[in-house]
Formats: C-alpha cells, structure tokens, sequence
C-alpha cells in the first residue's frame, strides 16, 4: 500500500512540476543618432510572447533643446495628448497601456499584452503580427539581426 501510494504522489509531483510554464525576459534596445532610443522589453511563456512593451526616449535635441523642466504643467499636458493622439492610442484599448513622461527627456511607454489585445487594434497602431513567427527565440534573434543590442 506504501509504493502505491508513493508512486501515485511522485506521478503528481512530476506533474505538476511539468505543467509549470517556462518564462522568459529579454530587454533589446537600439539608438539612433543620439536623438532617440528604443527598447523593446518582451516577456514569453514557453517561447511564446505574452507582453511586448515598446519604450520610446526622445532626447530634447529632437525638440530644439527645449528646457523640459521651464514648461508648465499644461504644457506638458498638452505635448502628452499630442504624443498620444499621434500614435493613434486611446485610453479604452483593451490589453493596451500607455504613459508618457516628461522630465530631462520624453519616455512613450507603450505596453501590449498579446493574450488580451485585439490583433486589429495592434494592427492600426502598427504593429501587425499576423504571418508573423512570435516565438520568443526568433523574434530576439531577429532584433539582434537588426542591430538592437538584446539582454
């Protein structure tokens, strides 16, 4: 009755060690000519990605080397809806969520939960994965192709 009970307790053990997702992280980012840098920040369960976070940092030589810190706060309010409104990106976008922040630089943060998302919304922001291999291996492999340096 003991080995039976203990082989059914190792079957469960194993199972359930089995059933556990792999989860992986990886960080690519890329800057261009000093003014901008991107970084892509994806997150995958047994080489799939789930979350795909965009964040896009503009240096304020993009903007005539504006001082971030003498504008007022409706200033930066309105540059925030004007980022915002120019992305095409709404507050009401299920499996999508955006921030802007404005200090020495401006940091766009757009995060994509790919579970969640609606594939045609993705689409109209720009990204558009259908046809598209989003397994996590290939899709780092392919930033470092292109020149992102990916951790």
């Amino acid at each position: 009755m003991k080995k039976i009970i203990t082989t059914v307790l190792a079957c469960f053990l194993i199972a359930g060690c089995s059933s556990t997702p792999k989860t992986e992280n990886a960080s690519c980012s890329y800057t261009q000519e000093g003014l901008m840098t991107a970084t892509y920040d994806l997150k995958a369960e047994n080489n799939e990605i789930t979350v795909l976070s965009l964040k896009m940092i503009y240096d304020k030589a993009m903007f005539g080397n504006i001082d971030f810190a003498t504008i007022t706060e409706e200033e930066k309010a309105q540059m925030i809806d004007a980022i915002l409104s120019q992305s095409g990106i709404s507050e009401d976008m299920k499996g999508v969520k955006t921030t802007v922040e404005i200090q020495d630089t401006i940091i766009a943060t757009i995060e994509m939960n790919l579970k969640e998302a609606d594939p045609d919304t993705l689409k109209n922001l720009g990204f558009d994965f259908s046809n598209t291999d989003m397994s996590f291996d290939k899709v780092v492999q392919d930033m470092k192709d292109q020149g992102f340096d990916c951790k």
